[in-house]
Order: C-alpha cells, then structure tokens, then sequence
C-alpha cells in the first residue's frame, strides 16, 4: 500500500470509496461525482450518513437517476 494511493473515483478512504462505487452502478462518471460531492458535503462517515433522513439522501444522489 502507498500511503498516497486513492481508491476508485479519487476518494481517499474505503468508505468513500465503496459508497462511490455503488453510485456508480448505471450512471455516467460525471453524474457518480456530482452524487458523491453533495452526498459527503453532508456526511462523510458512515456513522455520519445513517444519521441523514432518506429524503436528505435521495435528493443529494439524484444526479444518478
């Protein structure tokens, strides 16, 4: 391991990174990003994300729909 090395999408943990990937499932790498920027502008752990309402969560990953 590199301590440098980010994971797929430019995220730099494995929590950013798996929710990235799993936004990325049917949507195009620019919309992925759009969704992963306003979803960890409001929470950037896990801890943090299963505080957030469904509503909060929809509208910031709705780029991937």
């Amino acid at each position: 391991r590199t301590p440098t090395a980010k994971g797929p999408k430019d995220q730099p943990d494995p929590f950013r990174s798996v929710v990235s990937c799993l936004l990325s499932a049917q949507s195009r790498d620019t919309n992925t990003r759009k969704a992963a920027d306003a979803l960890f502008a409001l929470a950037q752990t896990p801890d943090a994300m299963l505080a957030l309402e469904d509503e909060a969560i929809a509208a910031a990953i709705q780029a991937t729909f």
